[in-house]
């Protein structure tokens, strides 16, 4: 729990109020797991900017203060682009659903009556002879 608190400041302390406050709502609708995921995936969107920079406190001041609001920034130009969704697939924050495949329908009388629900009883007489 001292790891989500930490993970909750993080995300929270220099975040626009706006984004802080959609923050804490996924928190207490998803769970505390939801932080680590919004972190690793704002890191996973400014990986290459990372990697560029050789200083390590440097990397450290921008994790503190500058990945919330440049992520922040980031997505409200992509919600203008109209490209949100995409880059929220891309970097892992988001997935698709599976298609769901729909039952087949069953073919013949046979298929049919078995398709059928019971709308009388439960007997057999009621089923077939209403």
């Amino acid at each position: 729990m001292c790891v989500n608190a930490f993970y909750l400041t993080l995300c929270m302390q220099h975040a626009p109020i706006q984004f802080s406050l959609v923050i804490l709502a996924m928190f207490f609708i998803e769970g505390e797991d939801i932080l680590t995921k919004i972190i690793l995936s704002m890191l996973k969107y400014f990986e290459n900017y990372l990697l560029k920079i050789n200083d390590f406190q440097k990397i450290t001041e921008f994790i503190k203060r500058g990945l919330i609001n440049n992520f922040y920034r980031e997505i409200q130009k992509c919600r203008k682009q109209k490209r949100l969704v995409q880059v929220l697939l891309d970097i892992g924050f988001i997935k698709r659903k599976e298609k769901q495949h729909k039952p087949k329908k069953p073919k013949g009388l046979m298929g049919r009556l078995i398709a059928k629900p019971l709308s009388f009883g439960n007997d057999v007489y009621s089923y077939f002879f209403k």
